[in-house]
């Protein structure tokens, strides 16, 4: 909804000094992330095998956050994960696509 997404984009947004709108992200955060998640903390993927109850992972199709290969190395790693991959949906899947979301949700609940 247009009053979400406002919400959402004000605080993150700022106006040029040429009148035209960005986003106010330190450019250095997006590749220290990415470092992060390609190279995790130690012990960061054995915590994952101690995980005892059934886990959803929800990929959304078009996300670059999350590849399937991220996706299927996060499922080998959990002793019960679904991996659900909803399309037409990038990283913030339930603005993307909702009915795809409630959708995959509702399949791990009510199996």
């Amino acid at each position: 909804a247009d009053a979400e997404l406002r919400a959402r984009l004000e605080p993150a947004t700022g106006r040029l000094e040429n009148g035209l709108w960005d986003f106010r992200v330190d450019p250095a955060v997006a590749p220290a992330i990415v470092d992060q998640l390609n190279s995790p903390p130690d012990g960061w993927w054995a915590c994952l095998e101690q995980i005892g109850v059934p886990t959803l992972l929800l990929r959304g199709a078009d996300s670059k956050a999350v590849t399937p290969e991220s996706a299927r190395r996060l499922q080998a790693a959990m002793p019960d994960c679904t991996v659900v991959e909803v399309p037409g949906a990038g990283h913030t899947i339930h603005q993307d696509n909702l009915d795809g979301f409630l959708a995959a949700i509702d399949g791990f609940l009510r199996p």
